[in-house]
């Protein structure tokens, strides 16, 4: 069973080769569940594995396509880049045959503004993040990034998995204000929403992002698939993952590289 496909880019290497599955491993525990990593160690991004600049689109149930057209904006890929697709599988005990398929539509023209995308996390290190035994409503630390540009926000997608509750996403501006501009008060692993926004959000430079979340590891959550464990941050769907989607738009000739700075892990696109 697939859960997450996500599509990314990378400048070509001669090294690779193509059209070859690569498997990326984890050492797991009797359980299935990933080993926790201690104090100070992240979570490895696949990015950085597979030397890409990092994820350019998502999709998980529930997830529509992203039209960058709506802001006048796209994506520059430029001639030579590698397509790398990621994919999530959860074993069920059959054996299936997966066949994803991707698009993609070309700008007649260069488009007037840059769409990037982004993911955060919190820390995923088992002291920051292990949600204990039949806790209801425990609270996640905190996953944020600082905006080094003006920008504006355009899309919005919660991500974690079965025992995920609640998502807010809230901007801090440099003259002190605070705005939730999301709040999925009841998020649903089985059908993941993104949100478009008809009217983007302008982020001046030196705006926070920050988003919380809480996890439902109780007895009352009917798809938590053991409420007495500890659960640690990973992969699977019976781990967990604290990881908050969006993109924005900001000045074509602005570097992607620089519009986020955050104190946790950000994994940025073209």
């Amino acid at each position: 069973m697939t859960h997450h496909i996500g599509v990314l880019f990378r400048p070509h290497r001669p090294d690779v080769v193509y059209n070859v599955p690569e498997w990326s491993d984890k050492k797991r525990d009797e359980s299935g569940s990933e080993l926790p990593r201690p104090k100070g160690q992240r979570q490895p991004q696949l990015s950085q594995h597979l030397g890409t600049t990092g994820i350019e689109a998502s999709y998980v149930p529930g997830m529509s396509f992203s039209d960058y057209s709506l802001f006048h904006a796209g994506k520059l890929v430029r001639t030579g880049t590698d397509l790398v697709v990621q994919v999530h599988y959860t074993p069920n005990g059959t054996e299936m045959i997966d066949r994803p398929k991707i698009g993609f539509r070309v700008a007649k023209e260069e488009p007037q503004r840059r769409y990037i995308s982004y993911a955060l996390s919190s820390p995923s290190d088992a002291e920051s993040f292990a949600i204990p035994p039949n806790n209801p409503n425990w609270e996640s630390p905190v996953a944020e990034a600082t905006f080094q540009e003006d920008a504006e926000m355009a899309w919005m997608s919660p991500h974690m998995h079965v025992r995920g509750k609640d998502m807010t996403y809230r901007l801090e501006y440099p003259d002190g204000r605070r705005e939730i501009i999301l709040n999925v008060p009841r998020y649903d692993f089985n059908w993941q929403l993104g949100y478009d926004l008809a009217q983007p959000i302008k982020i001046p430079k030196g705006t926070k992002l920050v988003v919380t979340a809480h996890f439902d590891n109780s007895v009352n959550n009917k798809f938590n698939p053991d409420p007495t464990r500890t659960v640690y941050y990973g992969n699977q769907t019976w781990e967990e993952m604290m990881m908050p989607f969006f993109g924005v738009i900001v000045d074509k000739k602005v570097d992607s590289k620089k519009v986020l700075v955050g104190s946790g892990p950000v994994i940025g696109g073209l």
